[in-house]
Formats: structure tokens, sequence, C-alpha cells
């Protein structure tokens, strides 16, 4: 519905945005909700992702600077295939490859937090 980034058809808070009542299913069913909940947790994600992965590549265990890495890599990746997706106006094949590249991010954060676990 909004195919602009970073405003929302030149809005930050997009029109209707919390419109639906009752209250509770607005950030569920109005898609100007669902669109800006979704685009602020990406931003959020991506920013701790990246300051994560920058810590954890100085450190001295190569497996985990090289997932830090990866991890680096597959969140800026996420983060642009989704806002070329949005400013595409969501092709097929671009949203298959986004929803693809959720996947390898989770799975490479697993894999992270699998190398960073305290040992007994």
């Amino acid at each position: 519905v909004f195919n602009t980034f970073p405003t929302m058809d030149g809005r930050w808070i997009p029109e209707h945005y919390g419109d639906l009542t009752p209250w509770w299913t607005d950030p569920f069913e109005n898609v100007a909700s669902v669109q800006l909940h979704h685009r602020i947790l990406a931003t959020l994600t991506a920013g701790w992702v990246l300051w994560a992965a920058i810590r954890l590549a100085a450190g001295p265990l190569p497996l985990v600077r090289g997932l830090a890495v990866a991890c680096a890599v597959a969140v800026v990746a996420q983060f642009s295939l989704g806002v070329a997706t949005l400013l595409a106006q969501v092709p097929v094949a671009l949203g298959a490859a986004h929803q693809a590249g959720a996947v390898t991010l989770l799975t490479l954060l697993v894999a992270l937090a699998h190398a960073t676990r305290r040992r007994a």
C-alpha cells in the first residue's frame, strides 16, 4: 500500500494509523499499522544485529567472528531487499527472495547464538 521509503506516502506516521476499533485489532488488521510496525521492527532489528556483529567480530573465536560477519552481511542484504521489494511494488520474485532472506538470517542468528552459548 505504501511503496515509498523511508516515509509512507510522504508521512512518517501513515494516514489511518490506529484507526481500527476495537483498538487491539489495529496492529494486526490495519495495513497502515502493520507496515509501520514492520518497518520499525526491521530497522531496530537490523541496528541491533549490526551492533552485536561488530562487537562479536572483534572476538578471539574464528567461528564466532565468521558467523558475526555473515549475520552482518545477511541483515544488510535482508533490509536492502525489503526496501527494494517495497519500492518495486512487491513483485513475487522479490517477495519470495525477501522471505528466503528472513529464513537465512534466522538460521545464521541461531547458529551464532549456539556458537556463543555458555558451556557447562
